[in-house]
């Protein structure tokens, strides 16, 4: 799971015209702005062009430790450790996977394949990325990763090979 945390004020474009361009883009990463900037005027700016929180310096990094954790909750819709695909739970505490009441028994690989995925739905996945995440287990192979992709697929993810850059698993 990927945040962003921006400064209004950064070298050469500020944060709500690089916010707004990934919004624009269709990057939809939690973001929180950290400034000094403490008017309202900048305040509305920041939610306008789609900020999800925002904490003006100077501040606490426990306060911002909460905020990150609150936010990362909000964006899988999970406020305990299941995260719901479908008929498939997968537990990211136990690193358990169920079918509706069937635990599906899996390697640590594609455990770890299966959170991965599943902590970034609908975004493409670049093949190396995905390979990166994966258990010590694992051989590391382009080839060895089809196989594993092909596995989830047969449980139900709806993983779409993205031609010469990876995969993304596509939302229900």
């Amino acid at each position: 799971m990927k945040i962003f945390l921006f400064d209004i004020n950064i070298p050469f474009i500020n944060g709500f015209e690089l916010l707004k361009e990934l919004r624009q883009s269709g990057d939809l990463t939690p973001t929180i702005f950290i400034t000094a900037n403490v008017d309202i005027d900048s305040l509305r700016k920041g939610f306008d062009v789609g900020a999800d929180d925002y904490i003006k310096k100077p501040f606490d990094f426990d306060e911002l430790n909460i905020r990150i954790k609150s936010l990362i909750k909000k964006s899988f819709k999970n406020y305990n450790n299941i995260i719901k695909y479908g008929d498939l739970s997968y537990d990211t505490k136990n690193k358990k996977l169920l079918k509706g009441t069937e635990s599906i028994h899996l390697s640590p690989t594609l455990l770890y394949i299966v959170e991965y995925f599943l902590k970034n739905i609908d975004r493409v996945i670049k093949s190396d990325e995905l390979l990166l995440q994966s258990h010590e287990d694992f051989d590391g192979s382009i080839a060895s990763l089809r196989v594993q992709i092909s596995k989830l697929k047969k449980i139900g993810f709806n993983i779409i090979n993205i031609r010469g850059i990876g995969y993304r698993l596509e939302k229900l």
